[in-house]
């Protein structure tokens, strides 16, 4: 080696410079690190917010069905009690009162009505009712009840709230059944019981019973 060289090793060392590998400075792993969580927490995070969704989608669609069950009952009730006029109460859309001998002509789309005499402390009348109305009642112990009529002798003031009919010494009374008590007021309800009020005007003796003659 030349003396009048200059030292490369003395020159690198004068300047700051290391030429052994082991004074180089190590990388540290501490970003590697947060890393590597951080993708663990992202990952953990997207399956559970999988899984939330599933759950809740899970939970609407369950909620749907349950909604949908309730419809359909609904229009099955509503559908049962539009069809109506399935049950004559006679063969000529009249309600025959046999007791009084009186007859109601029945609205062709509100046939179903029927009656039952009633007695109330010596007080004998009719109720009117309709199956169609029993079969969508909401109300406790509600029949399908329409109203009531009463019978009395010409000259008697009419009970308040009444509607009255009169014809051979007799008055006749209808007190309609107000409360509503059905899943179908509006389109089945009310209309029917308008007819009733409307057909009640109609109220008229029943024709007399033609004997035929013995021809013998």
């Amino acid at each position: 080696m030349n003396p009048n060289q200059p030292n490369n090793l003395n020159n690198m060392s004068n300047q700051g410079f290391s030429p052994y590998p082991e004074d180089i400075p190590k990388k540290s792993k501490t970003p590697v690190i947060v890393l590597s969580v951080v993708i663990i927490i992202a990952i953990f995070g997207i399956i559970g917010a999988f899984m939330f969704g599933a759950s809740t989608q899970k939970n609407t669609q369950t909620a749907e069905i349950t909604s949908l069950r309730s419809e359909n009952q609904k229009l099955a009730k509503q559908l049962e009690a539009e069809a109506v006029g399935t049950d004559k109460t006679s063969a000529f859309s009249y309600l025959d009162i046999k007791e009084w001998d009186i007859r109601m002509p029945l609205n062709d789309k509100y046939t179903d009505v029927v009656y039952r005499m009633k007695n109330d402390n010596g007080i004998t009348y009719v109720e009117l009712s309709s199956t169609t109305l029993k079969k969508i009642a909401t109300c406790v112990n509600y029949n399908g009840e329409l109203g009531i009529i009463k019978k009395s002798k010409a000259g008697i003031i009419p009970e308040p709230s009444t509607h009255v009919v009169g014809f051979d010494s007799n008055i006749y009374m209808l007190t309609p059944h107000t409360q509503t008590c059905t899943s179908n007021v509006k389109d089945v309800e009310a209309p029917f019981k308008a007819s009733i009020l409307e057909q009640f005007a109609l109220l008229e003796k029943a024709p007399s019973k033609r004997i035929k003659a013995d021809t013998n």
